[in-house]
């Protein structure tokens, strides 16, 4: 396999795991001005071994900033996420 298809393969990977988080990171433990999101968790982890540590911060980067944008998390959720 080249490397362009790995890549493209990681970040198709990265896209659902974005989607995945982000529709089921509305499900939060709110805790002191923070919004807990245990599947976002799991998720960022899960994506840090699976697709790697570059693509796991990318796809914690992007699940928070959507988060963000739609109301269902806090400013806390970029520094717990990555």
């Amino acid at each position: 396999m080249n490397k362009e298809k790995i890549s493209t393969k990681k970040l198709a990977l990265s896209g659902i795991l974005v989607a995945i988080s982000t529709i089921l990171g509305t499900f939060s433990i709110p805790f002191l001005g923070a919004k807990i999101s245990p599947v976002q968790h799991f998720i960022n982890v899960l994506a840090a071994v699976t697709i790697g540590q570059v693509y796991g911060v990318g796809t914690a980067f992007v699940t928070s900033l959507l988060r963000n944008i739609l109301g269902t998390g806090s400013l806390l959720a970029f520094s717990g996420s990555m």
